[in-house]
């Protein structure tokens, strides 16, 4: 498919939305009619949408005295793995915290964590998000985010999981250099190999094509709809749909037998 696609943002799904909301709500401790106003009226956009929380003078409700000791708890784990005890964790603060979990770096579920605690470009992770992504899931110590680890597994990245695709695209913005549009070639490789090796038929073929044939960074529009394209059966493939011009050269490829 050539047709241009817009660049207005389109809006997200019910599931979306939901998650959107509940970030919402975890971040700022406002009301779900609250959270579902401001993300509206910014156009689903969670960092906007915040802003202008704050900026009208919302502030974070009272809180009980038990989500005051958790919070209490949580930001002193945070304190441990924080830079120079700031309110940022950094590459190393990730990598110990990983090494508490008895998790690999490298392990998916650490893009869903990445994801919950809204991680930025920089691999850093702000004291506040950890501190409402943990106490929204009842955590308050290491033992308490290893046991809900494999939850946020099966929510996230199971074969069914409608999330899987929410924590996908945040891949797309979390991986790629700042200040870039596109996400470089190998940084795409890597992650498509630890997203979608259960989830796409043909990454194998996906990657030597890409590699060997497209040889350049990968676009936002390509990034998110191959997850639709692998989730396609190849006979019901529409060149005529409105699909990046590089999947519709795969399955060219594909069909010539490559």
């Amino acid at each position: 498919g050539k047709c241009p696609r817009t660049t207005i943002m389109p809006t997200p799904s019910k599931t979306e939305q939901k998650d959107l909301v509940r970030r919402f709500k975890n971040l700022t401790k406002s009301s779900e009619r609250l959270a579902a106003r401001f993300l509206k009226d910014n156009g689903w956009q969670l960092e906007v949408a915040i802003d202008s929380f704050f900026a009208l003078g919302f502030n974070e409700g009272p809180e009980s005295g038990q989500t005051s000791a958790r919070e209490k708890e949580l930001g002193k784990l945070f304190d441990k793995y924080a830079q120079d005890g700031g309110d940022t964790m950094g590459v190393d603060g990730i990598a110990a915290f990983c090494k508490d979990l008895n998790v690999e770096p490298e392990d998916p579920v650490m893009l869903v964590v990445a994801y919950l605690l809204n991680a930025d470009q920089n691999l850093e992770i702000k004291k506040n998000n950890w501190i409402s992504a943990w106490a929204s899931l009842n955590c308050s110590k290491i033992a308490d985010i290893k046991k809900t680890l494999p939850t946020i597994r099966e929510e996230y990245l199971g074969p069914k999981s409608p999330n899987f695709k929410l924590v996908y695209q945040f891949t797309f913005q979390f991986a790629r250099a700042e200040n870039q549009k596109s996400l470089s070639l190998d940084t795409a490789v890597e992650y498509w190999r630890l997203l979608l090796s259960d989830r796409f038929k043909y990454l194998d073929k996906w990657i030597q094509f890409v590699t060997t044939q497209h040889r350049k960074a990968i676009s936002k529009d390509t990034w998110n709809l191959l997850l639709d394209f692998a989730e396609t059966d190849l006979d019901a493939y529409d060149t005529e749909g409105a699909w990046p011009v590089l999947i519709d050269e795969f399955v060219d490829y594909l069909r010539g037998g490559a």
